[in-house]
């Protein structure tokens, strides 16, 4: 059986890290450290983790698991055991999932076609993980693993299948109603009208304009909706879904960036996708040309379960698109190449013919994979580019290589 601390240090570094560097800073040694940043430390056990830079410029302790974690299957991240949950594509097991899954095509596993597989019990281990664990066994229709997998992580959506590369057109990320958080809210593929407009924009007109810069403000936003955010992990004092997720309206879309360490900015309930949150933003950074909140006080949960827009990227987005949730599938060309920490970077194909940079940390990510992804449209140094800071945003076809 798998150690589940492997596979908690594998999301723990692979999701904490932004782009093709750190977001809004990029670690190192201490006499480097910018706050924000993260860097790979050693546990006591020996197993691999991360920490994260403080306001010091100091790196603060290595992020471990609990001893008595119980074990994984091949997700990364937490799953939430005992083969029942949900499993949208989340966690690739080695749970001999006998169900149905989403991939088209027919072959094994959780493809859209049936058989033993991959399913989304992660693993075939009877204990229990914690998290945001999306496949868990019987999912909604994502194979239906029959081990009591019970993963580590978010988990990463695999299936196997014959034929070509296609969308799964179930496949909706982290919007899925009635899930755990920091999953939720309702699939709204298109725009928001244009007159939902909760403020964002005049936070980005506030903004400091330079990478590094911060600037100070006083701008009220009022209905808000969470759009997408980093997983939730209980092992750590507070959760990543907590200090960084993603804002939008009919207007604007802003990633929230809040520093971990300090208790005044982070909002007092559990963030999750679909709410609408009202608050006022009071310092606005900006990294690779990208304005983010990085503090905000008076935070208030207007509602939950609420739609969530998405672009269903047929054509290739605009600039202007960053930060949107988009929804794009495709294939992975090649080996891939280091981009940053340990993350690998390929050209992924869509199908709609353009190309654009995914990126990801996870070990299970291998060139001409089949993918579809429903998370945050981002860039680095200009190009377009999605990442897989959370396992939930993606899941994988494995098209019988």
């Amino acid at each position: 059986m798998v150690s589940r601390l492997f596979f908690l240090s594998a999301a723990l570094l692979g999701l904490l890290t932004l782009g093709c560097a750190p977001s809004g800073g990029r670690g190192g040694s201490n006499d480097d450290c910018t706050p924000g940043g993260t860097d790979v430390c050693t546990c006591a056990d020996g197993s691999e983790s991360t920490q994260m830079c403080g306001d010091d410029r100091n790196f603060g302790p290595c992020m471990c698991a609990d001893a008595d974690m119980g074990i994984g299957g091949e997700g990364e991240g937490e799953g939430e055991g005992e083969g029942e949950g949900e499993g949208e594509g989340e966690g690739e097991g080695e749970g001999e999932g006998e169900g149905e899954g989403e991939g088209e095509g027919e072959g094994e596993g959780e493809g859209e076609g049936e058989g033993e597989g991959e399913g989304e019990g992660e693993g075939e281990g009877e204990g229990e993980g914690e998290g945001e664990g999306e496949g868990e066994g019987e999912g909604e229709g994502e194979g239906e693993g029959e081990g009591e997998g019970e993963g580590e992580g978010e988990g990463e959506g695999e299936g196997e299948g014959e034929g070509e590369c296609r969308l799964l057109d179930d496949f909706t990320g982290q919007i899925r109603p009635g899930a755990e958080v920091p999953a939720g809210g309702v699939p709204l593929f298109g725009r928001w009208p244009a007159n939902y407009d909760s403020g964002l924009d005049d936070v980005i007109a506030a903004g400091p304009g330079i990478d590094g810069e911060v600037a100070e403000v006083q701008v009220q936003v009022v209905e808000a909706t969470v759009t997408a955010t980093m997983f939730r992990s209980e092992n750590v004092p507070v959760p990543p879904s907590q200090t960084r997720f993603w804002l939008g309206d009919g207007q604007a879309t802003m990633e929230v960036y809040l520093d971990f360490n300090d208790a005044e900015a982070i909002p007092p309930f559990d963030i999750r996708v679909g709410q609408r949150l009202s608050f006022t933003v009071t310092r606005v950074g900006q990294f690779d040309g990208v304005p983010q909140i990085q503090f905000a006080a008076n935070w208030v949960l207007v509602s939950e379960d609420n739609p969530v827009s998405i672009l269903d990227a047929a054509a290739a987005p605009l600039p202007g698109d960053v930060g949107r949730i988009v929804r794009v599938a495709g294939t992975l060309d090649g080996a891939g190449t280091p981009c940053g920490g340990s993350s690998t970077c390929w050209d992924m194909r869509t199908l709609d013919g353009w190309s654009l940079t995914f990126r990801s940390a996870s070990e299970f990510v291998q060139g001409g994979d089949c993918l579809t992804f429903v998370g945050p449209l981002r860039a680095f140094a200009g190009n377009l580019q999605i990442d897989t800071l959370n396992f939930d945003w993606y899941f994988r076809l494995n098209l019988g290589r």
